[in-house]
């Protein structure tokens, strides 16, 4: 048993599987400082390992790494009292580590490089080498199948570990042939000598590739090959949902290969592959070549063009449904279909431990899909989501899923549609993830009801670290909200709330609640509607937080146009007599004010003093040339500093040039200097 950084104790209790002792099911026990069991948190982590070790970030009482760390609570009793060991746990598991989509583990045999090897090395699956592909292309050849390969197309097993992989999905134009026209080959040794040409051209070599007609043994097949094809077939599914693989999706002649896979052309093991590759691929890895046109001269170009849209993997249940309306030539295909996929979607969703999602255009329904399937990632602790238009009815189902991934530490739902009431959805779940650091919904249209949901629950997250609300519509009220709460989150390092409607009067609630939040490092106050009056407040404050190292404030010209405020002057000069005293501040963001040169002279003044002070953001005052004049006499003293931005100021031609030289002499980067508008 241990505790937390965010002083969780827990105990982790370990039982071998009756039936496949390869098997541990881990119980992470999270008693929140009560030791009584009845008040404990348990979370049933099943892992593919052989032995459990627990990695303390501090010291710790009894043997790290021994199976009974910190020595264990006493015979008969359930929990103990130590409280000196971190609560992140490292499961050793056969392959040497536990990931999955998006980054990660070998403990997903489809994460392993080391398995595509010893699979190859079994001699039933072949992969063919890219710049064979290509030379069949030059020569306008068919390509043989499998059992009429030469032995110089096929890579050497260890290969694999150095090249990439490319898996090609397409669908057979009979059931004897998948191309006998040679129109997909001609299209696959193209692209196959078009990225050959770009690795060429950029000192790289060859790249390996699955199509299963050159792959894996056709018919007819002899009893030996029939054997052999059988073998392979178990390793159908580890292609398309490897990690590392890049997958083409050959089109079928006037059809577009989209993201439903609707139409009479589906068939079964296209959709198969398809959803394979959802799981797992990096975006960038999956190309569709329905999508070719005369841009794609290039590889640069076709890879942009060709770029595939992605859908959530559905869950087995789901898919198994869905392959029911799907073609098979061979009607039992549809249940090893059925089976493989099962398989597939538990060991590289169980163990995936990063889901990067972001950018992909999901809307609620994807959004819906996805919830489906979290619960099933039992180890998932990053979830990317941001970049969408996920809506309130997305985040609803999509919170329902988040409550059963009790190991998520990162959580990303930026630039989407979520408003207050999918925000107070979420909130109602995010105890529900005791090791929770970073939430980041900034870029939606959360506004006081939603912040105040969140403030709520903001105590009983107690590893919370990093809170991202920048880009809302969070004003006054929602902010006096969260500074009534921040003080109780023992470990918050980072709020950001920039680009809100915070006013003078939330800034002073939130200067009174910095005296009492010792670990900020970081307080994002920039382009809301705060005045003079709300800077003096902050400036009383911040030399007390003594680990402040990113601090921005201020208003801009719509706020003001709406009421708001914005600093001058005088609250320039209040605020540079306070950063003389922020011994570790590094950037500092005063953007769109309408500080002048007076108050742009006192920040030049305290500028060397301020030691670490690395970037320094003044876009959009008003600033001119005798205020230039005076950043660039504090230049040499400012050491550190290597970003400096004033774009949007009436600087003036004189003021522009005496900044730029003096920039360059001190030895600065040019490009991080922006002065022009």
């Amino acid at each position: 048993c241990c505790s937390s950084e965010a002083s969780l104790p827990c105990c982790i209790e370990a039982t071998r599987h009756k039936e496949d002792p390869g098997i541990e099911h881990v119980v992470v026990v999270a008693t929140g400082g009560d030791t009584s069991p009845r008040s404990a948190t348990r979370v049933t982590l099943p892992l593919r390992c052989d032995a459990i070790e627990l990695e303390a970030s501090t010291t710790c009482d009894g043997n790290v790494g021994d199976a009974n760390a910190c020595g264990g609570p006493p015979r008969g009793s359930s929990s103990c009292s130590t409280r000196s060991c971190s609560a992140r746990t490292a499961f050793s598991a056969r392959s040497g580590g536990v990931g999955g989509a998006g980054g990660g583990s070998s403990a997903s045999l489809h994460a392993s490089l080391g398995h595509v090897r010893s699979v190859l090395e079994a001699g039933d699956v072949v992969l063919i080498r890219g710049s064979w592909l290509a030379q069949m292309h030059r020569s306008n050849t068919l390509l043989p199948r499998r059992q009429e390969i030469p032995p110089q197309a096929v890579c050497d097993p260890e290969m694999v570990l150095s090249l990439p992989l490319v898996a090609v999905s397409h669908t057979w134009a009979t059931p004897q042939h998948p191309d006998p026209q040679g129109e997909q080959f001609s299209l696959l040794g193209g692209m196959a000598e078009q990225w050959m040409k770009s690795r060429e051209d950029a000192g790289k070599g060859d790249f390996a590739v699955f199509f299963d007609w050159c792959s894996v043994y056709q018919e007819p097949r002899s009893l030996v090959e029939k054997a052999s094809y059988d073998r392979g077939l178990r390793h159908a599914a580890l292609w398309f949902a490897h990690r590392e693989s890049h997958v083409w999706l050959l089109p079928v002649p006037g059809t577009s290969s989209g993201c439903g896979g609707a139409g009479p052309e589906a068939r079964g093991w296209p959709m198969f592959e398809r959803s394979l590759t959802n799981m797992a691929t990096p975006g960038a890895h999956v190309l569709d070549f329905s999508l070719l046109d005369g841009r794609c001269k290039d590889w640069r170009r076709t890879s942009e063009v060709c770029r595939a849209s992605r859908c959530p993997p559905p869950v087995p249940e789901v898919f198994s449904r869905e392959m029911q309306q799907r073609k098979f030539t061979v009607a039992t295909d549809q249940a090893v279909v059925e089976a493989l996929y099962r398989a597939a979607f538990e060991d590289v969703m169980g163990s995936a431990k990063e889901l990067d999602l972001h950018g992909l255009d999901w809307g609620d329904s994807e959004a819906q899909r996805l919830a489906e399937a979290l619960p099933r990632c039992s180890c998932l602790m990053d979830l990317r989501v941001g970049e969408n238009r996920i809506g309130d009815d997305g985040l609803e189902r999509l919170a329902a899923a988040i409550a059963h991934c009790h190991c998520l530490q990162r959580l990303d739902l930026s630039a989407n549609e979520i408003s207050d009431y999918g925000v107070e959805q979420l909130a109602a779940v995010l105890t529900s993830c005791p090791f929770l650091e970073e939430v980041d919904l900034s870029r939606n249209s959360v506004g006081d009801v939603g912040a105040s949901a969140l403030a709520a629950v903001l105590p009983g997250c107690a590893a919370l670290r990093q809170l991202s609300l920048a880009g809302n519509e969070i004003g006054d009220l929602g902010a006096a909200r969260i500074a009534a709460t921040i003080p109780r989150c023992a470990r918050l390092q980072a709020l950001d709330l920039d680009e809100n409607e915070v006013g003078d009067a939330g800034a002073e609630k939130l200067a009174a609640a910095m005296l009492r939040c010792g670990q900020l490092q970081k307080l994002g106050l920039a382009r809301n509607r705060i005045g003079d009056s709300g800077a003096e407040e902050m400036a009383a404050a911040i030399p007390r937080c003594n680990r402040l190292q990113e601090f921005g404030i201020g208003g801009n010209e719509v706020g003001e146009i709406l009421g708001g405020k914005r600093i001058g002057d005088g609250g320039a000069e209040t605020l540079a007599s306070a950063l003389v005293r922020c011994g570790r501040l590094e950037k500092l963001d005063l953007s769109e004010n309408r500080i002048g040169d007076r108050g742009t002279e006192r920040i030049a003044a305290v500028m060397p003093l301020c030691s670490r002070l690395a970037e320094l953001d003044l876009r959009r005052n008003v600033i001119e040339a005798k205020g230039a004049g005076k950043l660039a006499e504090a230049l040499p003293g400012c050491r550190r500093l290597q970003q400096l931005r004033l774009s949007g100021n009436p600087l003036g031609g004189a003021g522009e040039r005496c900044l730029r030289e003096a920039w360059i002499a001190a030895g600065k980067p040019e490009e991080r200097l922006v002065c022009c508008h």
